[in-house]
């Protein structure tokens, strides 16, 4: 039922905060077999409906207001970079990986009028609708997603014939920042109850119904994927308690699950990044070989053709001797 042809991500980003973190996690996900990446800039100020800020939220200053997120106010915002210059990096992203990428302008006022998150759900009806993919996989460039028995979320496919969408718990680890690969934070602290999916593209939801994190496919199974199966790590770092317990509440709704202490953190004192899980040293290591064989194919014709003109020039040298 699920004879896969391509996987596509769809993203909707703030680039101040992701735009060195992408290449990262653009690799990442087109080495599990994601065909084509679509970035929705979602430009410089996000605006968001009331009451859609949980988390991290606070009232922005004056000064903060055209350049800071009230959802996530204490993140490194590179404002050592004009918006031109994150711009070109954004674009360049297009270029290093030639047919893989591509960036659609998502802007509040000139490109849509929805506030967030209405402006997520719209702007991923918009990409499925325009561009063409059997399957979508929605995930921000803070999340990654982890396999442990599959090598390509196409074997993932493969593996579960019937299952028209999976559903990938989620890992929090501690923040991302821009002096480590995300994949080198290795530090996590809990489990959320708020999952990630890929679907097919046929999905039976209104978009007014729509939820980015439970869609619904017009035909097959959904499956929620046990954590020995596939998870999705998020490198968020610490979140708001009252959002988690928000969260628990929607995964158990949506799951008929009655534990409620599986996704529940009581206080922030009980919260510490101090579990370890190495599973992305494979794809850093994969990663390593893969660099490595690429320069040692280089470096060995490099100097296969040094040879050859050096064994040419010798050739013509004594060929001009031997004439005199």
């Amino acid at each position: 039922m699920n004879k896969h042809k391509t996987i596509s991500i769809y993203a909707i980003i703030l680039p101040r905060l992701e735009v060195f973190f992408l290449e990262e996690w653009i690799d990442h996900h087109l080495a599990l077999g994601v065909d084509k990446v679509y970035l929705y800039n979602n430009g410089f100020v996000s605006i968001d409906a009331s009451g859609s800020l949980i988390h991290g939220a606070r009232k922005l200053k004056p000064k903060e207001e055209k350049i800071k997120w009230a959802k996530r106010p204490n993140l490194n915002y590179n404002l050592n970079l004009t918006d031109k210059e994150i711009t070109k990096k954004l674009y360049s992203l297009e270029d290093k990986f030639k047919g893989k990428v591509k960036i659609i302008e998502w802007k509040y006022g000139i490109n849509h009028e929805y506030k967030y998150p209405e402006s997520q759900k719209q702007g991923f009806y918009h990409c499925k609708e325009k561009f063409k993919s059997d399957w979508w996989l929605n995930i921000d460039p803070d999340e990654f997603v982890v396999l442990k028995k599959c090598n390509s979320l196409k074997d993932l496919c493969d593996k579960h014939k019937d299952i028209t969408c999976f559903r990938f718990k989620q890992r929090v680890f501690d923040s991302r920042n821009k002096k480590q690969p995300v994949r080198e934070v290795f530090n996590w602290g809990f489990e959320r109850g708020l999952p990630k999916c890929l679907i097919i593209n046929d999905i039976i939801d209104d978009i007014k119904k729509f939820d980015i994190h439970f869609p619904n496919p017009r035909y097959g199974i959904i499956k929620v994927l046990e954590k020995n199966e596939a998870l999705f790590y998020h490198y968020q770092g610490f979140p708001e308690i009252k959002a988690i317990q928000k969260d628990a509440i929607r995964w158990m709704k949506k799951n008929n699950e009655t534990d409620k202490k599986s996704f529940v953190c009581l206080s922030k004192k009980d919260l510490k990044f101090n579990k370890l899980d190495y599973s992305m040293k494979k794809y850093l290591k994969k990663e390593t070989k893969q660099k490595i064989g690429f320069f040692s194919r280089h470096i060995h014709s490099f100097v296969l053709r040094a040879l050859q003109i050096i064994h040419g020039i010798i050739s013509l040298k004594f060929g001009k001797i031997a004439k005199k």
